[in-house]
């Protein structure tokens, strides 16, 4: 017996034809949407690696790369003051408190280091009979903010961004990490104590400028971010140790 037509007979038939019906299309579609979006996802966290690593802008330097300030080196900077110092104690901080009274008149016998020797404690003692302390050699937080405010004042800009992978005019590669500070004539080598709003380190002299006018220093990058310095500004400093290298000048 002939077979009648039915609705949808058509619709069937050009569905197999044709493959998959319209609705099973749009599923598959779907799918493949979703399976794109996570690829992408998951590529760009795997080329970001993760944390970025900033890095700085300067403003000493006149440079305008847009790169942001580089991470300064671990246990660069101590809190000078922070604890009471002794005889026999040693840190970052003990090395600070001998660049400042390495750089008084009494401070023979004086040794730049981490290590709070017997000569410290002497130069201490004179610095506090003078500043009308009490003269027991200990360093405590009275004494040391004596010390810092008995340094110089000097205006200072900082430098990097754009410099990197050159060499300084003291023959040293300047990097994210390098610390030191230009001087125009200090001889190269030399250990410059500086301070700022609590921060404190010790660096030597690895190039010249600055060259705007007014400043004394230009501190590199990982100097300033040590001593929390952004912009130029005015530090206190003391020439803790003379170099002999005179290059540049």
């Amino acid at each position: 017996m002939p077979r009648r037509w039915r609705a949808g007979d058509n619709f069937n038939r050009e569905t197999r034809a044709g493959g998959l019906r319209p609705d099973r299309h749009a599923l598959w579609a779907l799918l493949l949407a979703v399976f794109t979006l996570v690829v992408a996802a998951a590529s760009a966290h795997a080329a970001s690696g993760g944390v970025g690593t900033p890095t700085g802008g300067a403003t000493g330097s006149g440079d305008t790369s847009p790169t942001l300030t580089p991470p300064a080196p671990p246990d660069a900077t101590t809190t000078f003051g922070s604890r009471v110092l002794r005889v026999g104690m040693e840190g970052n901080d003990v090395e600070v408190l001998n660049g400042i009274v390495k750089s008084k008149s009494y401070s023979s016998g004086v040794r730049l280091g981490t290590i709070f020797e017997s000569p410290t404690k002497g130069a201490v003692k004179e610095f506090q009979g003078a500043a009308g302390l009490p003269t027991t050699g200990v360093v405590n937080k009275s004494t040391s903010s004596a010390l810092v405010h008995s340094m110089d004042r000097a205006g200072a800009t900082w430098y990097g961004p754009g410099f990197y992978g050159n060499q300084t005019a003291c023959g040293k590669e300047l990097r994210q990490t390098t610390l030191g500070v230009a001087h125009k004539s200090l001889p190269c080598g030399t250990k410059v104590t500086l301070a700022y709003h609590g921060h404190s380190i010790v660096v030597p002299v690895i190039d010249r400028g600055p060259y705007a006018a007014g400043y004394t220093f230009d501190l590199t990058g990982a100097t300033a971010q040590a001593l929390g310095v952004t912009t130029s500004t005015t530090l206190h400093y003391a020439v803790a140790q003379r170099g002999s290298d005179q290059r540049g000048l």
